[in-house]
C-alpha cells in the first residue's frame, strides 16, 4: 500500500460515501473511519482493542496526525534512547510515521514529559492512534 492508495482511501471517507474502512495486508492493519453524522456517535479509534492500557488518569497521549508505519526514533539514526521520563520542548520530534519513501516527523505540541510508548516500531498505526502517553509541564 502506497501514499497514493492511502490518500484516495482517506478523500473517499471524507466524502462520506464510507463509514468505516478497514484493510489488512500482509499481516498490517489500516482503520479508516469517516466523518461522524450524529451527534450521539463517536469516532472510532484505531485497534482500540489491542492497544495498552497505560497507568495514570492525569496523563494524556501524543496521537499519530496520519496513517503510517511508526518509528521511536529516526530509521537511519545509529542510537536509540528509552523515551520515557525524558523532559521534551514544544515543536521537537517524539517519533516518526512512515508512508513508502516518505518520512514525517511526529511533534510534541507542547513543553511536555514523555511517558509509556503505546504503539510498537515497526507497526502500522492509523491516524488518531495513542504513540506516546505524555504529562503536561508548566
Amino acid at each position: 500500500m502506497n501514499l497514493e492508495t492511502i490518500e484516495r482511501l482517506a478523500e473517499r471517507m471524507r466524502s462520506g460515501t464510507m463509514e468505516l474502512l478497514e484493510l489488512e495486508l500482509g499481516g498490517k492493519r489500516l482503520v479508516l473511519s469517516g466523518p461522524v453524522v450524529a451527534q450521539d456517535k463517536t469516532a472510532i479509534v484505531s485497534q482500540a482493542a489491542t492497544q495498552p492500557q497505560l497507568r495514570g488518569c492525569d496523563e494524556d497521549f501524543i496521537r499519530a496526525p496520519a496513517a503510517g508505519i511508526f518509528h521511536a526514533s529516526h530509521p537511519l539514526a545509529d542510537e536509540t534512547f528509552e523515551p520515557a521520563r525524558l523532559v521534551i520542548e514544544a515543536g521537537e520530534p517524539v517519533g516518526y510515521l512512515q508512508v513508502g519513501a516518505v518520512l514525517s516527523a511526529v511533534l510534541a505540541g507542547e513543553r511536555l514529559i514523555l511517558g509509556e510508548q503505546a504503539a510498537d516500531c515497526g507497526s502500522l498505526v492509523g491516524y488518531g492512534q495513542a504513540l506516546f502517553a505524555f504529562e503536561r509541564v508548566l
